[in-house]
């Protein structure tokens, strides 16, 4: 493969992001993306029909209707070895897509790096540090969470409009008087996970933001330690020569230093957030049952409904609260 990337000090992201989507392997990129969206689409029908299925097993349960229990766990079998199926070619698909959009990159990078020997003017003025080592790591990790993290986003966005859509149709309207006023809100179930999410979200930016300095900083002081011990094996003889191995092992150890500092502050601050997520987590897993209660022992929904009507608000919630789960991802 051959790539037509140029050459820029700081790339932006969409200069990243962009190039290899036009390239010659666009067809091969298009169509695996199309495929994985796809199966994710078809994930989300399936899921839809897994609920409905539930909520009938339920409300079969509840009635000892036997006949249209064991109709129901059938479907349920059928629909879990959909779903399993689906993963696996999904996986595939996008691990494919992964290697062949890395090997694109890293070609460019290695033409661009060694064409009229500008390997030696970059490091002669120090325009980056540790190109041979960003081209081995950095851009499988660039590929492999661009790839992760666009298609989780376009995912719990169908996933939202799906299941917040069977939300709003099971919800029915709350009725409550204020201030002698009466209101009535229909849909409000919706309205509530909508809330619940921004609220979280905002926790989460606010615990978070610091990680992505944190994060930064973590593989500038990575790929320095790493330099250093390849400027020791690469000029062992000078060094020997000159018995600057005491020297050159404090420079290593003072470097090691700051990956130490840096990944204590890592820790700290992603035990922080976790805690702040579990805590928002377990509080929004009983929200969907102690709002639709009333609906329940007032007979306007049977059990089926309540099951059906909390599992859509989770899915709704996870969908909203995909920036709050990889919050960690997004800040690398």
């Amino acid at each position: 493969m051959t790539s037509a990337v140029k050459t820029t000090a700081r790339p932006s992201l969409a200069q990243l992001l962009l190039p290899y989507w036009v390239s010659e392997d666009r067809y091969w990129a298009w169509g695996l993306l199309a495929t994985n969206l796809t199966i994710n689409f078809g994930t989300v029908y399936v899921s839809l029909a897994t609920i409905r299925m539930v909520a009938k097993t339920t409300d079969a349960m509840v009635a000892r209707d036997w006949p249209t229990l064991w109709g129901a766990l059938g479907l349920g079998l059928a629909l879990g070895m959909t779903m399993a199926f689906l993963a696996i070619i999904n996986y595939a698909a996008q691990d494919y897509l992964r290697i062949r959009w890395r090997t694109w990159m890293t070609h460019g990078f290695i033409h661009q790096w060694t064409v009229d020997q500008r390997f030696y003017g970059v490091e002669r003025d120090g325009l980056l540090s540790n190109a041979d080592q960003r081209m081995a790591e950095d851009i499988d990790v660039f590929v492999q969470r661009s790839l992760s993290l666009s298609v989780g986003t376009i995912t719990a966005v169908v996933n939202a409009f799906a299941f917040g859509a069977v939300l709003w149709s099971m919800s029915g309207t709350v009725e409550f008087n204020l201030a002698a006023n009466h209101y009535a809100i229909p849909g409000y179930l919706l309205y509530a996970v909508i809330l619940y999410s921004l609220l979280g979200m905002l926790i989460a930016h606010w615990m978070g933001k610091p990680l992505i300095a944190l994060n930064a900083r973590k593989q500038t002081v990575e790929a320095d330690f790493r330099a250093l011990g390849m400027n020791l094996r690469e000029n062992a003889e000078q060094i020997a020569f000159y018995s600057g191995g005491p020297q050159e092992g404090r420079r290593m150890m003072r470097q090691f230093r700051e990956i130490q500092l840096n990944f204590v502050a890592l820790l700290i601050r992603t035990c922080k957030l976790s805690i702040t997520n579990v805590t928002y987590f377990h509080i929004g897993s009983l929200v969907p049952t102690a709002l639709s209660m009333p609906r329940y022992l007032s007979g306007a929904a049977s059990l089926g409904d309540i099951t059906q009507i909390t599992a859509s608000f989770e899915r709704v919630h996870s969908s909203l609260n995909y920036f709050i789960a990889s919050y960690v991802d997004f800040s690398i």
